[in-house]
């Protein structure tokens, strides 16, 4: 009698749990297994391949709950691993975005952790060499100097393609830019 009940009790509260928590979210990333805590941020690039691999709650076999992002398709990589491009489909990957995961049991939000994607600098430079015009790379390399604003780099091809452009009042107002200040001299 007793047992029978205390175990029904026992299931019954792990099934429906009166304050259902998230713990963690375990990803591995290009073969890394990475721990994710509630409210925790992870850096990714484009490139990227992740797969879920676990959510950790206190629900008994996670029953009724699942990832959402409203621009990342995050419950694929529950079942396969998959880039980050192939996950989040209709965006500019060489801009820095920011995507809400939020961790649900049915309707109700018990957690969540954010995805900065960002494309890595060598990863911009690339793109910008194999830009023809040279007005639309000096776009592009002024929208990537907004996202690393201190990358040598980044502002040498911008500096390389402004004397080519002739443009010496943008060449001349970055260069007054990269005089050493303490913020940029690390």
């Amino acid at each position: 009698g007793d047992v029978y009940k205390r175990q029904l009790y026992y299931l019954y509260n792990c099934l429906y749990p009166t304050h259902p928590s998230f713990n963690y979210v375990i990803l591995k990333k290009n073969g890394q297994i990475i721990k994710i805590l509630n409210g925790e941020t992870i850096n990714l690039r484009p490139k990227d391949h992740i797969k879920v691999i676990k959510i950790s709650t206190d629900i008994c076999l996670n029953r009724g709950v699942h990832l959402y992002c409203g621009y990342m398709d995050i419950t694929a990589a529950i079942y396969e691993e998959m880039s980050i491009a192939q996950l989040a489909k209709n965006i500019d990957l060489f801009e820095e975005h920011i995507f809400d995961v939020d961790v649900k049991l049915y309707t109700r939000k018990l957690g969540n952790f954010k995805i900065v994607v960002k494309p890595a600098p060598q990863d911009i430079l690339d793109r910008a060499q194999r830009i023809i015009n040279i007005e639309l790379r000096i776009a592009f390399l002024k929208k990537a100097l907004k996202i690393y604003p201190y990358n040598r780099e980044i502002k040498r091809a911008l500096i390389n393609n402004y004397k080519e452009s002739g443009r010496w009042n943008e060449l001349i107002s970055l260069l007054k830019s990269c005089e050493p200040t303490r913020e940029n001299l690390y």
